[in-house]
């Protein structure tokens, strides 16, 4: 090959460089489809390996506190109809944030949905799955794919998760039988420290 013909180091290593920044681009551009309502200061999620959980960026916001009464909010049952967590005082409440693309999370659904089926109708704690910033039809196709039969709580706006101060996923708040919070627990749990968890604060 004729020396002249080939392509000077610099040259070579712009293309390099404008390959790297076109990538980082395009990543940044799927992230912005696949949560297209995050806020800017919390678009970037982070796996942390060591914790099992996926970390949000941006400081936490609202009302939630440990040992305090629970932020309020409407849901629909499993029949359709608008319900209120305050409706359900008389018995714990296991309040579970989760998403889609959360791997703990899916690997934490089995086991909820074990104690879910353990404890049957007349169950001594309800349970609500708040899937966070996506739409609610991936939620249901999830939720069939994994055979979840609990509620499965839609927040495509992040206000619960604003409320909760939720900073990973997947996060789980037990609130008691008098509609206070008692625990907040960060990464997956399984059905016995569940279980542990409910046992407490019944």
């Amino acid at each position: 090959m004729n020396p002249s013909t080939k392509l000077p180091q610099s040259f070579a290593g712009g293309l390099l460089i404008l390959a790297v920044a076109c990538l980082v681009i395009y990543g940044e551009h799927l992230i912005r489809l696949h949560w297209p309502h995050q806020q800017q200061a919390e678009l970037a999620a982070v796996s942390d390996a060591a914790a099992q959980v996926w970390r949000l960026n941006g400081e936490p916001r609202g009302s939630f506190a440990i040992n305090q009464p629970a932020p309020d909010f409407t849901f629909a049952g499993p029949d359709g109809q608008r319900r209120r967590l305050s409706d359900l005082r008389g018995k714990p409440v296991v309040l579970n944030f989760w998403a889609t693309w959360c791997t703990p999370c899916k690997a934490e659904m089995p086991e909820l949905q074990a104690l879910y089926v353990e404890a049957g109708e007349g169950a001594s704690f309800e349970l609500l799955a708040v899937n966070m910033r996506e739409a609610a039809g991936p939620a249901a196709d999830f939720g069939a794919d994994l055979g979840l039969s609990f509620p499965l709580v839609i927040d495509i706006e992040g206000a619960l998760a604003t409320s909760y101060r939720v900073t990973a996923l997947p996060t789980t708040i037990i609130i008691d039988a008098d509609g206070i919070v008692r625990e907040q627990h960060l990464g997956p749990l399984d059905r016995e420290r569940l279980r542990e968890l409910l046992a407490v604060n019944s």
